[in-house]
């Protein structure tokens, strides 16, 4: 059987756009913790209680609903016990979406959100930027909070920073770049 190079050629490179035409990259703006402070609608703890995935509404075919319980508003109104935060990718069926740089949330955990309103729902703001993991210190000192920033490009370049940094560090620059002592 004599194989034509061209079309072994023309269908590899079809099959490369097809898979290309399913990845999106994400690159967003830098934003410093203080950006985050000063921009976001809401700012909360919270422990993920639940996450459900479902058709997406816009570029993504997948989104995942987060459901923030036990909340503690650090800043902005919000007036009940629990939140949904919707997040782009997730599980639908057998496929699985995995967006670069979207935050990362996991069931049991606990973390310090950046919100915004994107229409009607809750999102996190500077996407993984936004988003603190809290664990507790083993020292039995103040929580730490750390950023999952893997798959996150920034504009121009640039990294974020992704050090720990204790929560009532965070919790008190909120509060000074709000005008709150």
């Amino acid at each position: 059987m004599v194989r034509h190079p061209l079309r072994i050629l023309v269908a590899t490179l079809a099959a490369i756009l097809v898979q290309a035409g399913n990845a999106r990259a994400v690159v967003v703006a830098e934003m410093s913790e203080e950006t985050l402070a000063a921009t976001a609608e809401l700012i909360v703890q919270g422990r993920v209680s639940a996450m459900r995935s479902r058709a997406g509404t816009g570029v993504y075919w997948a989104e995942t609903d987060v459901t923030l319980s036990d909340l503690r508003v650090v800043a902005g109104e919000h007036r009940r016990d629990a939140l949904v935060v919707t997040v782009a990718g997730g599980r639908r069926g057998d496929r699985v979406q995995v967006v670069a740089g979207a935050p990362r949330f996991a069931v049991g955990c606990r973390y310090l959100a950046f919100l915004v309103r994107n229409g009607d729902r809750w999102v996190v703001q500077g996407w993984a930027q936004g988003l603190f993991r809290l664990e507790a210190d083993p020292g039995g000192n103040d929580p730490v909070a750390t950023r999952a920033l893997e798959g996150l490009t920034v504009a121009g370049g640039r990294s974020v920073s992704d050090r720990p940094r204790r929560l009532g560090e965070l919790v008190r620059m909120i509060g000074r770049v709000r005008g709150r002592p």
